[in-house]
């Protein structure tokens, strides 16, 4: 199997479908070589309101001689004002302004960093600059949880593919739509793979649906994934699969004596080594929903770690661990043990998993103009688990919210400035109403 390594809108389907042309780009650049100056960061896609700054910057490996923004091409009327070229103590990180010159609706520049060292010039990977007042959301919908990770599968493919050549699937990844324990890992195993998530269940009739989709939309040469032995995934759905030309080959089951050693296996298939590492509570969804959308490694944890586990770790050498919710998710005697083998850590929690959710998003995602941010149903998986995915994909922080609960995410998109919601799943699970109050929507 293979492995994988935009602006005014009058309709909502139309916004959506440019909202996955604008989230493409890579977020780390590396330029120059043989001990060059190189990004550490730098401004991501953004939009903001017509007329106002955006305060785009630049964070170097090393000082510069100087920094600056241009356009990428000559054809457009936008200014650039350097409001605020100013290197922090370590002289690395510079903060630039950007304007249109003429305040219509809405509006685009592309641009790229240009920095100077030892008399020459290396470029940053291009990012936008959007200029737009619309606000809205777009719902995705099945009528129930197994079409809708079907619908969220093909918008996946939108996003990655053509401007109206929607390509196929690399990969597929399949889980059960009845129980999340296998399921809580499949994030990272999407990043990786590029791929979306389905869900079945051992109805004959979901089986065939998901079977025919599969082999419909997969490309050449790609493979899927199956998540939980066959209690969770069936083996009759293996057969669905081989029934319609699928090899054995082409098929992968990761299957552990529990939900800690399956989860185990993906990481380890993945090569997991040295990335910034995630521990989740494994017994409960929430907040392994809430960190699906970073397409970051993720550690499922009881209140004890395993031997197994505590060996994985010791094998790792990761830049970074947030542990994701309170002593209640992921208890103080896991903590204590990646503390005892001296890793970077913090704890990311709220009171509750619409908090914490809350926090996730303010940890990875504030401040960085995203405009775009995805709604999960807070008291069940199956939409936010194929949701994840896609909202890797857009760089969008995923927020659970029910119709009682949505103020954490309604903190977030004032704090954030957030424009526009992709909303998985129907209205019985998110009123409409909600959504609006969410957004500020008269």
């Amino acid at each position: 199997m293979k492995r994988r390594p935009r602006t005014a809108v009058t309709v909502l389907l139309a916004l959506s479908v440019l909202i996955c042309m604008t989230f493409a780009g890579a977020s780390a650049v590396y330029a120059g070589g043989g001990g060059t100056p190189f990004v550490m960061d730098r401004s991501h896609d953004m939009w903001v309101e017509p007329g106002e700054d955006a305060y785009v910057f630049i964070e170097l490996s090393e000082p510069v001689s100087a920094a600056a923004v241009e356009y990428v091409g000559d054809d457009n009327s936008w200014h650039l004002y350097k409001g605020c070229n100013c290197p922090e103590e370590d002289g690395i990180r510079w903060e630039i302004t950007v304007k249109e010159e003429f305040f219509e609706q809405y509006g685009y520049a592309d641009l790229r960093f240009r920095y100077e060292w030892n008399g020459s010039s290396y470029y940053s990977e291009e990012f936008s600059v959007y200029w737009d007042d619309y606000r809205g959301y777009y719902r995705i919908a099945g009528p129930n949880r197994y079409d809708t990770a079907l619908l969220i599968a093909w918008e996946k493919a939108v996003c990655s593919g053509e401007p109206g050549n929607p390509r196929k699937y690399p990969d597929v990844i399949v889980a059960c739509g009845t129980d999340f324990a296998d399921a809580l890992g499949a994030s990272y195993l999407s990043s990786w793979l590029g791929a979306p998530i389905l869900l079945v269940n051992k109805s004959p009739g979901v089986i065939d649906k998901v079977a025919d989709h599969i082999t419909e939309n997969l490309s050449p040469g790609g493979g899927v994934y199956i998540l939980g032995g066959t209690g969770a995934v069936p083996a009759s759905f293996e057969d669905a699969l081989k029934a319609r030309g699928m090899k054995d080959d082409d098929i992968k089951r990761f299957a552990g004596k529990n939900r800690y050693d399956t989860n185990l296996q993906i990481l380890s298939y993945c090569g997991v080594f040295s990335q910034e590492l995630l521990i989740c509570c494994g017994t409960n969804f929430a907040d392994a929903l809430s960190a699906s959308a970073l397409g970051r490694p993720i550690l499922l944890a009881g209140k004890t770690l395993t031997d197994d586990q505590k060996e994985f770790l010791k094998g790792l050498d990761p830049y970074y661990v947030d542990i994701i919710g309170g002593t209640g998710a992921v208890s103080e005697s896991v903590e204590s043990y990646i503390g005892s083998l001296g890793f970077d850590y913090t704890r990311i929690a709220g009171a509750n998993r619409y908090e914490t959710s809350l926090k996730v998003a303010e940890h990875f995602f504030l401040d960085h103009q995203h405009y775009h941010f995805a709604l999960a149903y807070a008291r069940n998986f199956p939409d936010g688990l194929a949701g994840g995915a896609l909202a890797y994909d857009r760089e969008a922080p995923l927020l659970l919210v029910d119709d009682k609960h949505y103020e954490y995410a309604r903190t977030f998109v004032q704090e954030d400035d957030s424009r526009f919601a992709t909303v998985f799943g129907g209205e019985t699970l998110i009123p409409e109403e909600t959504v609006r109050k969410i957004l500020d929507l008269e």
